[in-house]
C-alpha cells in the first residue's frame, strides 16, 4: 500500500518537472525571436521571404500650405509596399505689417487695400477707399482752321457762364494758338461762349459743356466754314498741375518720360517699403553733382527701397545723357516740356523732394543733403514698425524769394 502512494507520488513530481520544462523551452524561443527585430507579417505566416524593415529618408508627398496640413513619407526599401507617412502642421498667414493697394480709387468708382500674407498672397482686413474727391474739370476749347492749322485771327474771345453768369474767360489770347483754351472749374454743367470779330464780322456762338462730354467736335460750318471747334473735359481726380507742393501735401499723379524715353507714371513708383526722391539738378552745379553721387552710393545700399527721378531744365541734352549713362539706375527727365519745376517753385540746385508709398510728401530738401539725414529716413520710413507714426525729420518751411543762395547753387 505504501508502495502504491509512494509511485503515485513520484509520477506526480516528473509530470509537474516536465511542464515546467517545457514552458522554459517556449520562453527561451521567443525571446530568441524577439532579439531578431521586426519581422513583417509574412515571416509570421511561415514566408520565407521575411525582412526586417530598413525605411529610407522622408519626403514630401504633399507640401504644407498656410491654412492646410501637408503630408510626408517614407517608403522601406526591401518592400515598397511598406510605408510610413506622417502630417506636417500647417504653417499658418504670415502678414505683412502695411496695407497694399489692390484697386486704386476714381473720381466715380471706390478703391480696395487690404493686408497680404506674404507666403500665399491671401487677404484680411479688407478696407474700401473712398473715391477720389474732384477738385476740378479742365475744359479745353480749342480753335483750329478746318486743315489743322491754328486759327490766328485777334479779337477772339472765349468766356464761360453759369446761369447767364460770366465767370471765366480769356480775350485775345497770344500765347499758343496752336494749344486749346484751358478752364479749370468746379464739377458742374455750363455754357461756353466764342466771339470772334474780324473785318467787321462777327462770329458768335453758344455751346454747353459738361465733365461727361469727353471730346467733341463742333460743326460750325454754317456759320464759319473756316473754323473747327473742339471742345473736350477731363476730370482732374488729383490736384490741379499748377498746385505749388509743400511739406505733408499729397502728390498728384503725373507721367513723363525720360532723356531714354522710358515712360514714368508715379503712381506706379510707389510701392510700399519704398521711397521716390524727386531731385531738381543742374549738370554744372558742384552740389547737383554731389547729391547726385550720394544717391548713387545709397541706392546701391537700399535697392528697391529707393526711387530716383532727376528733373532739369536748363542742360543741354547730351549733358543729361551723360549722368543718364553715369547713373543708369536713375530716371532723368528734361523738365522743360514737363516744367514739374513750377510746382516746387524751384529757384536753386539742388532740391529734392522725397514721396513715401501714399504719395505724401515726407520730406522737402534745400541744398546738398548729408549722407546720415538720407540714410536715417530711409531706415525709418522703409522699414516701419507696428503702430508706429514716424515723422520726417526736416520739415520743409515755405522759403523766401532766393532765400536759398547759400545753400546751392542759383540759376
Amino acid at each position: 500500500m505504501k508502495k502504491k502512494i509512494l509511485t503515485k507520488i513520484i509520477f506526480i513530481c516528473l509530470t509537474f518537472s516536465l511542464i515546467i520544462f517545457l514552458n522554459a523551452c517556449n520562453n527561451a524561443t521567443n525571446s530568441q525571436n524577439s532579439g531578431q527585430g521586426n519581422l513583417n507579417e509574412e515571416s509570421q505566416n511561415g514566408n520565407t521571404n521575411s525582412h526586417i524593415h530598413e525605411f529610407g529618408e522622408w519626403v514630401v508627398e504633399k507640401p504644407a500650405t498656410c491654412e492646410t496640413d501637408g503630408v510626408e513619407k517614407r517608403v522601406c526599401k526591401q518592400d515598397s509596399s511598406h510605408i510610413e507617412t506622417k502630417v506636417i502642421q500647417k504653417l499658418g498667414h504670415n502678414w505683412d505689417d502695411e496695407f497694399t493697394i489692390d484697386k486704386q480709387p476714381t473720381h466715380d468708382t471706390s478703391g480696395e487695400k487690404s493686408i497680404h500674407c506674404k507666403r500665399c498672397g491671401a487677404r484680411k482686413d479688407i478696407t474700401v477707399i473712398p473715391p477720389l474727391q474732384v477738385n476740378n474739370v479742365r475744359y479745353s476749347i480749342h480753335l483750329l482752321r478746318p486743315n489743322g492749322l491754328p486759327f490766328y485771327y485777334n479779337n477772339i474771345g472765349v468766356s464761360v457762364y453759369k446761369n447767364g453768369v460770366e465767370i471765366a474767360s480769356k480775350w485775345n489770347y497770344t500765347e499758343s494758338r496752336e494749344k486749346p483754351v484751358y478752364f479749370d472749374l468746379p464739377l458742374d454743367t455750363y455754357t461756353v461762349k466764342i466771339n470772334i470779330m474780324k473785318n467787321g464780322f462777327i462770329y458768335d456762338d453758344e455751346y454747353t459743356i459738361s465733365p461727361s462730354m469727353g471730346k467733341e467736335p463742333y460743326d460750325t460750318e454754317d456759320k464759319y466754314p473756316t473754323l473747327k471747334i473742339t471742345i473736350g473735359a477731363k476730370i482732374l481726380s488729383t490736384p490741379v498741375e499748377d498746385k505749388i507742393y509743400t511739406y505733408e501735401d499729397i502728390l498728384h499723379d503725373f507721367t513723363v518720360r525720360d532723356i531714354k524715353n522710358n515712360e514714368i507714371q508715379i503712381s506706379k513708383l510707389l510701392q510700399p517699403n519704398s521711397l521716390v526722391f524727386l531731385m531738381f539738378f543742374r549738370t554744372t552745379c558742384k552740389y547737383s553733382q554731389d547729391t547726385l553721387s550720394l544717391y548713387n552710393e545709397l541706392l546701391s545700399q537700399y535697392g528697391d527701397r529707393m526711387k530716383v527721378i532727376c528733373f532739369t531744365w536748363v542742360d543741354e541734352d547730351y549733358d543729361i545723357k551723360y549722368y543718364a549713362d553715369k547713373y543708369p539706375n536713375f530716371y532723368f527727365v528734361d523738365d522743360r516740356q514737363y516744367n514739374i519745376h513750377k510746382n516746387f517753385e524751384v529757384e536753386g540746385y539742388p532740391r529734392t523732394c522725397i514721396v513715401d508709398n501714399e504719395g505724401v510728401i515726407v520730406d522737402y530738401i534745400a541744398g546738398r543733403p548729408k549722407y546720415d539725414t538720407i540714410k536715417n529716413i530711409l531706415d525709418k520710413r522703409t522699414e516701419p514698425t507696428e503702430n508706429q507714426t514716424i515723422m520726417a525729420e526736416n520739415k520743409f518751411v515755405a522759403l523766401p524769394k532766393r532765400s536759398v543762395r547759400d545753400l546751392c547753387c542759383l540759376i
